[in-house]
């Protein structure tokens, strides 16, 4: 699903083969959740995702 990444909304177009960014962090900030604390959870999310790279 590709997504317009300055208005942050779904284009509703699918490529296939082609992954993509969530654009959560971005998402996130623009509802008003402090960058601090996205930013942290963020980086939570990525440790748990991939342990072995810390």
């Amino acid at each position: 699903m590709t997504f317009d990444g300055e208005t942050l909304q779904p284009r509703y177009r699918l490529e296939v083969g082609i992954p993509g960014s969530s654009h959560a962090l971005d998402i996130a900030l623009r509802v008003g959740v402090p960058e601090e604390s996205a930013r942290m959870r963020a980086d939570a999310a990525i440790r748990r995702a991939l342990p072995h790279a810390w």
